[in-house]
């Protein structure tokens, strides 16, 4: 998988390792260049602040032995936030944060830091997220450029049942990149679309035209009563065993699903990433490897860079077997093979580009 940016190094992104802090002289990648940096990737949820580093170390390695050119790392900012003014973060968990990103940079790793929470805002202001992203973007100033911002993981208030909105979402959006270009006037920033991250609602973004390092990202689990069969969703019990064959009416509606996303892309400039796909580990899933592959095969087709959900697994010692959609069980360094494989197997096998932009 890795081969995807084996030409990066004449951008000079690896230059970029020893921070900006560093007496290095930083080469800050452009867009489109920092989305291929990010390639073929798996989301890793960090341990912080229970096993510390030593846990990352693992999963660094395992990310790097099975071909993985980034990682969308998974921090939870907001609930380290305080409630009341001046929303400090704790400054311990920052601390443990930039030791892990430490880890994954010693191994190559191009890193996603996703606030992977909810905004935790009870009088749905957004008020708090700008000054959040102000204190981790002033902390982590001096990361290489190989380190990109990630402002929020599907936007909601608190939960559920209560979405952002894009009236409100581009708002936030509107107040964060500018707190973040404070100190950080070329970092990469990722931009989820508002509602969940859905790939249809991404044309509702309205990012600065002039800002030439933003990506925007969208997650794809659809159909939803496939993906989140057996899942937290009330109800969904009754999807198990609902099934995915690849016939072309799903395969057209796949791309319908993403078709105007690719063409407000191609409109925009702005490069897209997907930051999330997997079918849920709970369901019973005949086919979930065509899902996975189809689904990879069309967005490498559109130069959309993605991450797989999610690197750490469990295996059963009876079936001997991981959870559905989970890569790799660390206590015994074993992977999910058919997974891995099914995740090489569209990157080897290329389709022509599909979107159709009028």
């Amino acid at each position: 998988m890795r081969s995807f940016v084996a030409g990066l190094a004449v951008l000079g992104l690896a230059a970029c390792n020893g921070g900006a802090g560093h007496g290095t002289t930083v080469v800050w990648p452009d867009a489109h260049d920092a989305n291929a940096a990010i390639g073929r990737g798996v989301e890793i949820v960090s341990p912080c602040c229970d096993d510390g580093p030593g846990t990352i170390e693992g999963a660094a390695r395992a990310a790097v032995e099975a071909g993985f050119d980034s990682v969308r790392y998974a921090v939870h900012l907001s609930t380290k936030q305080d409630l009341v003014p001046p929303y400090g973060i704790d400054p311990a968990y920052l601390a443990q944060i930039r030791a892990e990103i430490d880890v994954l940079l010693a191994h190559g790793l191009t890193v996603i830091i996703n606030n992977n929470d909810n905004l935790a805002d009870p009088d749905h202001t957004g008020d708090r997220l700008p000054i959040l992203w102000r204190q981790v973007a002033d902390s982590f100033k001096d990361l290489p450029a190989s380190v990109y911002f990630e402002i929020q993981n599907e936007p909601t208030w608190t939960g559920f049942e209560s979405p952002i909105g894009e009236g409100d979402w581009n708002q936030i959006v509107a107040a964060v990149v500018p707190a973040i270009r404070a100190t950080n006037p070329e970092r990469t920033i990722v931009v989820s679309s508002p509602y969940f991250s859905f790939p249809q609602n991404i044309p509702t973004l309205e990012l600065p035209a002039d800002d030439g390092h933003l990506i925007a990202t969208f997650h794809y689990y659809f159909p939803i009563e496939y993906t989140h069969q057996g899942s937290w969703i009330p109800g969904s019990e009754l999807w198990i065993g609902t099934t995915w064959p690849g016939t072309p009416d799903q395969v057209a509606a796949m791309k319908e699903t993403m078709n105007d996303t690719v063409c407000w892309s191609r409109a925009t400039g702005i490069p897209l990433f997907l930051g999330e796909f997997s079918p849920y580990d709970a369901g019973e899933y005949p086919d979930p490897l065509l899902w996975t592959t189809t689904l990879i095969q069309l967005v490498e087709a559109e130069h959309i860079s993605w991450t797989y959900f999610h690197l750490v697994g469990h295996l059963d010692p009876e079936t001997n077997v991981i959870s559905h959609n989970l890569l790799w069980d660390e206590s015994v360094d074993v992977w999910n093979q058919p997974i891995l494989d099914a995740l090489n197997e569209a990157s080897a096998t290329p389709i022509a580009p599909w979107a159709s932009c009028e």
